[in-house]
């Protein structure tokens, strides 16, 4: 305990003191506020970069030539390869679009809140956070941008000045989501920035490379280091942590209202939910179909059992029928709706109408040699005016089996 004691007792030479036996700490017992900043300015300054920090930039370097390659690769086969061209609600692109935005989120919301609430162990993590959040931006920006299939003309998702009249299409979530990425990464880094600006000044202060006056002395703005400067800083800083709050907290607000994604079945709604998952990736709580009656009793123990009847209720879900149920079974109507016979019309006008700004979407089957030419007339429900008619006359996209798809039916394993 003796020996313990000394060494912890403060030396004239902060750089040769050593805690027990171990290796040095990086800030032992006895400085000063001068000379805890040249300790901590000379690890960037004057410190050899390590061995190991070289193998860690050359693996990253590879890690990020590999996502190159993949987005090479996104490029010329196309955004199928995120399972965009199967019947799935949430995409390889979308899933992890919100996964990064919400670490983003993360890290500006500790930082942040940290600061708000005057806790002094946030210098511990803060940078650590502040950075965390503009990487997790810029990765989770990769998705919105390649989604588009031609990223090299993206920026026509900006509202930019120009001579056509030609302007994005605002009711479109992706125009969204390039405003929201845009605002919290300007508002993030804005926030990491300020945080640095004495730190710079320090840096440029100590820098003995010309260079790294000059630079440092750029990033810094004039930084003296004054009461004034000070004042101005604590107030900016402040508002930033302000803003950037309120704008996680609504963003990802926003996220957990995003898009569900359901199936309207003229079927019976039971035998969907059984295939719903496994096939499409829906939700069976999210099928809506034809209503079958069930009872409730007791089994020979007593416990409550639910068993099914052949008894159906209300109406097939055809026509009307589907916003009826749609409204009980779900409580929101669609902004977007696909059919694909006259018995999905009422959902389409119904999408088509919202105040939010549906889209309506119609699958005309005419194939006649991959699958069936029907003209997307159901046998189960007559209208007097054919829905392809009804689709053109209305503005529905139109889709045609024949021309727009490049595969029906996937080859079996046998083939």
């Amino acid at each position: 305990m003796n020996n313990v004691a000394e060494d912890l007792q403060p030396v004239e030479d902060p750089s040769r003191a050593i805690v027990g036996a171990g290796r040095p700490p990086v800030m032992a017992p006895g400085h000063t506020f001068s000379t805890v900043t040249d300790q901590i300015s000379s690890i960037v300054l004057t410190r050899k970069t390590p061995m190991w920090w070289y193998i860690g930039f050359g693996i990253s370097f590879m890690l990020a030539g590999l996502l190159l390659v993949s987005l090479t690769y996104l490029v010329f086969k196309g955004i199928g390869i995120w399972g965009n061209n199967i019947p799935v609600g949430w995409a390889f692109d979308i899933t992890n679009f919100v996964w990064w935005i919400g670490i983003g989120h993360a890290g500006t919301l500790i930082s942040a809140i940290l600061l708000l609430l005057k806790q002094a162990w946030r210098t511990s993590i803060n940078r650590f956070a502040e950075a965390m959040t503009l990487f997790a931006v810029a990765s989770a920006g990769i998705f919105p941008l390649f989604h588009t299939g031609r990223p090299w003309l993206a920026y026509w998702l900006l509202p930019y000045p120009n001579t056509m009249n030609v302007w994005p299409q605002f009711r479109s979530p992706l125009v969204w989501d390039v405003f929201a990425v845009s605002t919290y990464a300007t508002v993030s880094l804005l926030f990491w920035f300020v945080g640095l600006i004495p730190d710079l000044a320090t840096l440029r202060d100590r820098s003995q490379s010309p260079a790294g006056r000059v630079i440092y002395g750029m990033l810094a703005m004039g930084w003296r280091g004054s009461a004034h400067h000070w004042h101005r800083y604590e107030t900016a800083y402040l508002l930033l942590a302000g803003l950037a709050t309120p704008l996680v907290v609504s963003v990802h607000t926003v996220v957990s209202f995003d898009f569900a994604v359901g199936i309207v079945t003229g079927g019976g709604t039971e035998f969907v939910r059984q295939v719903s998952r496994r096939l499409y990736g829906v939700e069976p709580g999210m099928v809506v179909g034809t209503l079958i009656g069930y009872e409730s009793s007791r089994d020979d123990a007593g416990r409550p059992v639910v068993r099914r009847t052949i008894s159906q209720i209300g109406k097939a879900n055809e026509g009307g029928a589907k916003l009826e149920n749609i409204q009980s079974q779900i409580g929101r109507p669609p902004i977007l709706a696909a059919g694909n016979s006259g018995g999905d019309r009422e959902m389409l006008e119904w999408a088509q109408s919202s105040s939010r700004g549906g889209l309506a979407v119609l699958v005309n089957h005419d194939d006649a040699e991959r699958e069936f030419a029907y003209e997307s007339e159901a046998a189960t429900f007559k209208d007097d005016e054919p829905i392809t008619a009804v689709a053109e006359r209305r503005g529905w996209v139109l889709v045609s089996m024949r021309r727009d798809w490049e595969t029906i039916f996937a080859a079996s394993d046998g083939a």
